[in-house]
């Protein structure tokens, strides 16, 4: 049992690819971790588990990771384009814990710098729910043996969009800056923020995406949309479930559908947007969606809208090319706005 012990906690030390580093000047929006905080940390969490119960009884924020990709996608609809996925970039493997979210700008630089050879990104873009975890535990000095300084949420660099890190920083500094990466230096080895052309800091937006998922689901408990981080926020944030909004991000007109789409007596409004797997932050356009005999095509952003659509039992049916046609069952309630988000592989 020792020697298991003792594999697991190698293990586990093998995960903790951020550096630690000594003394050193830290800007106000940088964090420093000691090992990966996203790591899964395999534990069960119950149905209605918070943000909150995670952040005062785990040392790991991959317990929110659905919340947290409702989030940027949010993010991703008030800044349309300006977010997308580097998975699929040839040579990028990501960390165990890591959003694959990434400005757009940035993407291309990345892609550009590697030339598909392989480079390992242990964090890219954070959401404000992960930050509202690392925030706390530095606040409350929990979780010391992987972070000992984190910026309030909205304000940490990795929820710019723009930033990542790269644990073989030596050997892609030069490539990376090349292609209009900023090495952070000395004080945070690993830690390049993109300063090229196209980049967008989307830290102002970071803490809004959330206020407008927490208005969409609360109606009577609605907080500013002011993008600042504050009491009435971070209050929220706590009560916020880690398994997601039943009600999650709207784009564009998406958006107005959900309170002003009417249907007449006995129908309903149905909006909603479609999906890649479980990346929320990419969608699909020019899907077509069929519900209750009715059909539309989804816009640039992804989302869809039918009016007047038979209340009741019915099914949703979504097509696109490449990817395999979905089929699913649904109970429409009369006079309700329902919001219908379809995942397509």
């Amino acid at each position: 049992m020792r020697h298991l012990a003792a594999a697991i906690l190698a293990t586990l030390a093998a995960c903790a690819t951020d550096v630690t580093v000594e003394g050193g000047e830290h800007d106000e929006g940088e964090d420093v971790l000691l090992a990966d905080p996203d790591a899964p940390d395999h534990a069960l969490y119950a149905a209605g588990t918070t943000v909150g119960d995670v952040a005062r009884t785990a040392c790991s924020t991959a317990a929110a990771k659905p919340l947290a990709q409702q989030v940027l996608a949010e993010v991703n609809c008030l800044q349309p384009g300006t977010l997308t996925s580097i998975a699929a970039i040839p040579g990028v493997s990501l960390g165990s814990g890591a959003l694959a979210q990434l400005n757009a700008g940035a993407a291309r630089a990345l892609r550009n710098a590697t030339n598909g050879a392989a480079i390992t990104i242990s964090s890219a873009t954070r959401s404000t729910v992960q930050q509202y975890i690392l925030y706390y535990w530095y606040q409350h000095g929990r979780c010391t043996s992987v972070v000992s300084l984190a910026a309030a949420p909205g304000r940490s660099n990795h929820e710019s969009g723009l930033a990542i890190d790269v644990p073989a920083y030596s050997t892609w500094r030069s490539r990376l800056t090349a292609q209009g990466y900023s090495w952070l230096g000395s004080s945070d080895v690993v830690h390049f923020d993109y300063r090229g052309s196209g980049a967008v800091d989307l830290r102002p937006l970071a803490v809004k995406a959330f206020q407008r998922l927490w208005n969409r689901n609360h109606p009577s408990d609605r907080i500013t949309e002011d993008g600042v981080y504050g009491p009435q926020t971070g209050a929220r944030i706590d009560r916020a479930p880690i398994a997601g909004f039943p009600i999650g991000p709207a784009c564009g007109s998406a958006a107005t559908a959900l309170t002003t789409l009417a249907s007449a007596p006995g129908n309903v409004g149905v909006t909603g947007v479609v999906y890649i797997g479980d990346d929320t932050a990419s969608t699909v356009a020019g899907a077509t969606v069929t519900i209750g005999g009715r059909t539309t095509v989804t816009g640039p952003d992804g989302s869809y809208q039918l009016a007047d659509v038979p209340a009741g039992a019915t099914t949703v049916t979504v097509t696109a090319p490449g990817f395999d046609p979905v089929t699913l069952p649904r109970d429409l309630a009369p006079g309700v706005d329902d919001w219908n988000p379809i995942a397509l592989r």
